[in-house]
């Protein structure tokens, strides 16, 4: 089994068979038989003035379609609270304790 993802030139991943190396802690590790990669989910969310996350307004399993919302929501006048995250979903506990 060989996976390529590569998010930005900063955060990629690639597997080979059992192996995982990735550009984030840990940098490479040995993955379970029946490990599932969890799914990226982009997340637009609003910020309070201390940078902390207020709370999440939407999120989209494709990054144009949340740059999208992202571009309509400033057109709208908002401007400096907004942030777009990448968050990583897992399906199952198991491919969690995996990927940590």
């Amino acid at each position: 089994m060989f996976e390529l993802e590569v998010v930005n030139p900063l955060h990629w991943r690639v597997r080979i068979g059992p192996w995982q190396f990735r550009t984030w802690r840990t940098f490479f590790m040995k993955v379970p038989r029946g490990y599932r990669s969890p799914e990226l989910i982009y997340e637009v969310a609003r910020i309070a003035d201390d940078d902390h996350l207020e709370g999440q307004l939407a999120a989209f399993d494709s990054e144009p379609e949340a740059k999208r919302y992202f571009a309509l929501l400033e057109a709208e006048g908002r401007h400096g609270d907004l942030i777009l995250n990448y968050v990583t979903l897992h399906s199952r506990l198991e491919d969690w304790s995996s990927n940590r």
